[in-house]
C-alpha cells in the first residue's frame, strides 16, 4: 500500500514521458504517481497480468494490472467461520477479481513506467466508476485547477 503518497490528477495528454531518463512529467514537474479516469478501449488478458487501453478523451495509454495469487481461505479463522462469513469473504474476493469490459469507465491510480521503451501505467488501484457524474466532476475539477494555475502564473 502507498499511504501518504499523493497522486497527481491528470489528463493523458498532459503526461510527458522522457525515454532517456525513464521519467514522466506534468507541466514540467516530475510525477511518480498519477490518477486517471478513462474508458477501457482495449484489453489484453494474460495469466499473470491484464493490459487495459485507457482513453480519457485526450489520449490513450496502456495500463497494466499485475495479478497476485489469492487463496480461497488463507486464514484458518475464515475457513472455520460460519457459512455466512465464508460467503461474504468469497464475494469480496470475486469483486477483487472482476475483469473490466470494453466500455467500462475506470478510476486508476498508478505509477508511470516504461516497457521496451514505450510508456505505460502500472496500476496500484483500480475501481469501476458507476456514477456518470464522477466523470463530469473530474472534468470540472481539472479545469478549475488549470485556471487557478494560470492566474498564479499571470501574477
Amino acid at each position: 500500500m502507498m499511504y501518504g503518497v499523493p497522486h497527481t490528477k491528470v489528463y493523458i495528454h498532459q503526461l510527458k514521458f522522457d525515454k532517456d531518463q525513464q521519467s514522466c512529467s506534468v507541466n514540467g514537474y516530475n510525477v511518480s504517481h498519477i490518477d486517471l479516469l478513462g474508458t477501457v478501449v482495449s484489453r489484453t488478458i494474460r495469466d499473470h497480468f491484464h493490459v487495459y487501453g485507457i482513453d480519457d478523451g485526450t489520449g490513450t495509454i496502456p495500463c497494466v494490472k499485475f495479478l497476485s495469487e489469492r487463496h480461497p481461505f488463507p486464514d484458518h479463522k475464515v475457513k472455520n467461520a460460519v457459512p455466512e462469513i465464508q460467503e461474504l469473504y468469497q464475494a469480496s474476493i470475486s469483486a477483487l477479481d472482476y475483469v473490466p469490459k470494453l466500455g467500462d469507465c475506470l478510476h486508476i491510480k498508478g505509477k508511470p513506467s516504461f516497457s521496451k521503451g514505450n510508456p505505460r501505467i502500472i496500476i496500484n488501484k483500480l475501481r469501476i466508476v458507476e456514477d456518470c457524474n464522477e466523470w463530469w466532476f473530474r472534468v470540472l475539477e481539472l479545469k478549475a485547477t488549470r485556471h487557478a494555475a494560470a492566474r498564479i502564473i499571470k501574477k
